[in-house]
């Protein structure tokens, strides 16, 4: 499956002609969500439940590892405008990891040198966005058919 670094764009215009005549400058902020394919794709593998408690509270269950190759991240700090690759993965625009229709939190980097040069970048990330499954949808059904009167008639009074 594909891999995205999701990033925030954020465009602050100064000034908002309606509430100027009051003596407010309020910043007109309008911000857009940009996918941007990692390529060559990352191998993404579940974080085990061994680790997961061996991390206590800092990784959550649903936790992934991102293995990312530096050209991409070469790429990026040109792009970014940061000379080193921990600036690329903590910009201030960069909200997470996209994989699956999920969106996951950066917990841990790490790179991967050989001989003092990296070659690849390993991410681990919680889950932080769930997409909507059948039994979501179930779960959110029960409480509407539990209350429904087939299954609670109404007394006779």
């Amino acid at each position: 499956m594909t891999t995205y670094l999701r990033t925030l764009v954020t465009d602050v215009k100064q000034g908002s002609a309606e509430f100027e005549e009051y003596g407010f400058q309020v910043p007109d902020v309008k911000s857009d969500v940009v996918d941007i394919e990692i390529t060559p794709p990352a191998s993404v593998a579940p974080v085990s439940m061994h680790n997961i408690g061996l991390n206590e509270t800092r990784l959550e269950f649903g936790a992934h590892r991102f293995d990312v190759s530096h050209s991409f991240v070469e790429d990026m700090m040109e792009s970014f405008g940061v000379d080193n690759g921990y600036g690329v993965w903590r910009h201030p625009s960069v909200v997470g990891i996209v994989y699956n229709g999920s969106l996951f939190s950066l917990e841990s980097i790490v790179p991967l040198a050989v001989g003092g040069e990296i070659i690849r970048w390993t991410i681990v990330g919680n889950q932080k966005e769930l997409p909507p499954t059948r039994a979501f949808v179930r779960r959110l059904m029960l409480p509407t058919i539990l209350s429904s009167s087939v299954l609670y008639p109404p007394s006779i009074g």
